[in-house]
């Protein structure tokens, strides 16, 4: 009768899962007579065996949190590996309304990180209208860049090398997926290509008047474009206040002659680089002129140098050691050593602003991805994939 009760008892409380070979209980309550199965206590419903000599069954709620605490940092567990196997891939987990909002009667849009900004680029160009408007954080900032293949399986450096980086800033941002003129939310913008030549256009890489054209081959180099978090300088009209370790000015030449002396090292590759900083005359002739006047002006220096009207860069480091202190007392060599190592090609007016009439940024010196990425949250990385031979103007 004692074994009878037990296991009826046993029967009505079990619950339907086993730990390390113990049923366990979802009741605290149980007979001190029933605490303990041995073999001499007869069968009970799993095969009639019994549980093993001396095993304990669960008296209390114990083994049942337990149990539910194992499940749950399991499915955390599992939840994050999936989370961060997708963001390797570039899979968004992002759904497409996630971070929208209705306001003032329309579709809005906020974005406020550089992942949040890859994911509305890429909804932009899929879009049939522009009807959805997109709100960007001040210090949400952007850069379209390449890499070279051979050299490399990803984006490392993401000024290519260079010592300075050119960024688009969050008015122009706002440009590329809201304005349906010159951003990438037209319906004449059918692919991450086309969203491309307009954010050449936009940034002066590529010059439709002119029909020049500063985009590198394709292959062996592969464009992306980088969204990333920095910080404005005081005094910018942006009014950022991240609190990101990477800088942002405006590149005028007055801004870009301070920068010089720290963009000479890691430009030259040199331990022992000129210290020196370009005189208030070189300053405002590279202000007055543009390439093609100050060509016209200095044509033989310019030509000295291995430069042309249209070609300016000439990376010869060899060369501009040789001057010393004299490289910042020539325009001619300051202008071509900006040219050839900080990107300021014969489309640069110094102004703050684009060929293209959009403002602009700089980060002195320029960060790897690695150090742009603090946080997944403060650089993301959007992959063009360009076709091979691809050109933005015939």
């Amino acid at each position: 009768l004692k074994t009878q009760a037990c296991k009826s008892r046993w029967s009505a409380q079990r619950m339907p899962f086993k730990l390390r070979g113990s049923w366990m209980s979802s009741s605290g309550e149980s007979s001190s007579n029933c605490d303990r199965t041995t073999d001499e206590e007869g069968e009970d419903e799993d095969g009639g065996r019994g549980l093993p000599r001396g095993r304990l069954r669960c008296r209390n709620r114990a083994c049942t949190r337990l149990a539910l605490f194992l499940i749950l940092v399991g499915a955390n567990v599992l939840l994050a590996a999936l989370v961060l196997g997708a963001r390797a891939l570039g899979v968004s987990m992002v759904p497409e309304d996630y971070y929208a909002r209705k306001s003032d009667g329309g579709h809005v849009v906020e974005v406020e990180s550089p992942a949040t900004f890859r994911v509305a680029l890429k909804q932009a160009v899929a879009a049939t209208s522009c009807s959805t408007q997109y709100r960007i954080a001040p210090d949400i900032f952007g850069t379209v860049t390449y890499y070279d293949t051979r050299n490399e399986d990803g984006l490392v450096d993401i000024a290519g090398g260079k010592p300075m980086t050119w960024l688009s800033g969050p008015e122009t941002l706002s440009i590329f997926l809201n304005d349906e003129d010159r951003g990438c939310c037209s319906p004449a913008v059918a692919s991450l290509w086309a969203c491309f030549c307009r954010i050449a256009l936009a940034v002066g890489i590529i010059d439709e008047a002119t029909n020049e054209s500063y985009v590198h081959p394709v292959p062996p180099n592969r464009y992306v474009y980088v969204a990333l978090r920095a910080g404005d300088v005081a005094g910018s009209s942006s009014g950022s206040s991240s609190s990101s370790t990477l800088r942002a000015i405006e590149p005028t030449w007055s801004n870009l002659v301070e920068a010089m002396p720290k963009a000479l090292r890691p430009a030259l590759g040199a331990l022992v680089v000129p210290r020196c900083t370009p005189s208030a005359h070189v300053s405002q002739l590279l202000a007055n002129y543009s390439y093609q006047e100050l060509f016209m002006k200095f044509e033989a220096d310019f030509r000295r140098f291995g430069a042309g009207a249209e070609e300016c860069s000439v990376p010869k480091s060899e060369l501009y050691l040789s001057l010393g202190e004299q490289l910042c007392e020539s325009p001619v060599a300051v202008r071509l050593f900006m040219c050839s190592y900080l990107d300021a090609n014969p489309l640069f007016e110094g102004t703050g602003r684009t060929s293209g009439g959009t403002r602009e940024y700089v980060l002195i010196p320029t960060p790897t991805l690695y150090s742009a990425r603090r946080s997944p949250l403060d650089a993301s990385v959007l992959e063009l994939n360009l076709p091979p031979g691809f050109r933005c103007l015939a």
